[in-house]
């Protein structure tokens, strides 16, 4: 279910390598270590968030696993106990069983997978509410609106500027690459 609708991949992954893009750029340039440290804090949180939801997947695709191989083992002990009418009637009964616990799993799994992109955005939103993060925007603006700056140390400071506009804008970036 997961690999085929690509959800994990699609929905934690993306944000990480769009936002290493943007560093790429101004690895190039004077990187201040204040960005650089906003930029470990948001990726740490993605990256937190990714291991969680595969550790809930995981629980969850277990429990499907021991609660079918139960099933399939129950029956399968009942071989040489049972005639083979009652055996083909159980045998139907189970598939149907393990059809109705396929379709429970797998929505089991998009609900674990919306919580845990639910609790991201909360955890990005309270990231860029951070009142460090807004003072630092707003020295990088003032640095840049200095009327004695160079072309080149204005590029480096738009090129931060626009990448912490990409974390205090974090949640709504996450959103936009949010599966469905």
């Amino acid at each position: 279910f997961v690999s085929e609708k690509g959800l994990i991949k699609k929905q934690f992954d993306t944000p990480v390598r769009i936002l290493q893009s943007f560093l790429k750029d101004i690895s190039v340039s004077e990187i201040d270590e204040t960005l650089a440290e906003f930029y470990r804090q948001f990726e740490q949180k993605i990256g937190n968030s990714q291991n969680e939801m595969k550790r809930d997947v995981n629980y969850v695709l277990c429990d499907f696993d021991s609660t079918a191989m139960a099933d399939v083992i129950q029956l399968s002990n009942k071989i040489g106990e049972i005639d083979e009418k009652d055996w083909t009637s159980r045998q139907n009964e189970l598939g149907k069983k393990l059809d109705n616990l396929i379709s429970d799993t797998s929505s089991k799994i998009e609900t674990t997978i919306n919580q845990n992109y639910e609790n991201l955005i909360n955890q990005v939103t309270e990231f860029s509410e951070k009142d460090t993060l807004v003072r630092y925007y707003d020295s990088i603006d003032a640095r840049i609106n200095t009327p004695n700056i160079s072309i080149e140390e204005k590029k480096n400071l738009t090129m931060q500027r626009n990448t912490l506009n990409w974390l205090r804008n974090g949640s709504a970036e996450v959103s936009k690459l949010a599966p469905g």
